[in-house]
């Protein structure tokens, strides 16, 4: 396995885990909202940091992911793929 599809992989486990760490800051927030609001019925700063963050974040990595499958030369793999074949279309960008 190659160094970029090692980073490649290393971005879309990021990716997954920062969705899911996303849900579960809104399944937090759900289950008891006042818990984390101020007296204004503003939400706390460690609570907006944490509902914009983690979203913010899991969009970089899908970003970053999609870089590093283009310099791998992988085709865009399907939800059940681990690491996809190599594109047929395109070289790998790696030097």
């Amino acid at each position: 396995m190659s160094a970029a599809v090692s980073v490649w992989l290393f971005f879309r486990v990021l990716r997954w885990a920062g969705w899911l760490a996303f849900l579960a800051v809104g399944g937090i927030y759900m289950s008891d909202p006042l818990a984390h609001l101020n007296s204004f019925g503003h939400l706390t700063p460690a609570m907006e940091f944490a509902m914009f963050g983690t979203g913010l974040a899991a969009m970089s990595f899908g970003l970053l992911e999609m870089m590093m499958r283009e310099r791998a030369g992988l085709a865009t793999p399907t939800i059940t793929q681990l690491i996809p074949p190599k594109s047929e279309g395109t070289k790998a960008l790696v030097r």
